[in-house]
């Protein structure tokens, strides 16, 4: 049975997960932007909303709380890891600018078609470097340390909050990206991996 540190990663692995079939859906609409000029404008938007209102708010947060504890446990490490907070605040901001530029050029406005493509796959390497930089080197010191030190205040820090759209409930402005989610994941042949992560 897992403790309660390997219960908070596991949630956080399990949200990458996510985060990144986001990301290939938004993939997909950028590569018809480039082509067409015809995304489905809805669906890009309803993802920036997503990525800027669960993993910036929500997500990175949790894993700026257990930096700052592994860097109580290791001060040795604050060079290896001082990234983490750095990267967050990145991809915060720039997530905001770029939901702010789709919601603009739904609404009919023309900013800088190419310059949005090129800021959107750039964000999108980001985030996806960031989430493999976690995956391989701070969540494994994480699950090297989770047996050091008292790990008591790291979790009341981090009470669950319903994710919006992978959550047990799902918000009603997210149900079009769920279906879309849903129809891409079938398509796909990775139903059954993205129903666990559910627990369905």
């Amino acid at each position: 049975m897992k403790n309660a540190v390997e219960m908070l990663i596991s949630r956080l692995r399990s949200d990458h997960r996510n985060m990144a079939m986001l990301l290939d859906s938004l993939d997909a609409e950028i590569d018809k932007l480039a082509v067409s000029g015809e995304p489905d404008y809805t669906l890009v938007r309803d993802i920036m909303l997503y990525m800027t209102e669960y993993p910036d708010v929500v997500h990175h947060p949790k894993e700026d709380i257990i930096y700052g504890h592994l860097e109580s446990l290791r001060p040795d490490i604050r060079s290896n890891l001082e990234r983490v907070e750095k990267d967050h605040r990145y991809i915060e901001e720039w997530g905001l600018k770029l939901k702010y530029d789709i919601e603009a050029l739904s609404s009919g406005a023309t900013p800088g078609r190419d310059e949005l493509i090129a800021e959107l796959h750039e964000y999108m390497e980001q985030l996806r470097e960031h989430m493999y930089w976690e995956e391989t080197e701070f969540f494994s010191l994480a699950d090297e340390l989770q047996h050091y030190g008292d790990w008591s205040d790291v979790i009341l820090a981090n009470n669950e909050v319903s994710d919006p759209l992978f959550g047990s409930g799902v918000e009603r402005k997210y149900g079009r990206l769920l279906a879309s989610i849903q129809q891409r994941v079938v398509r796909d042949g990775k139903k059954g991996a993205w129903a666990r992560d559910r627990g369905q």
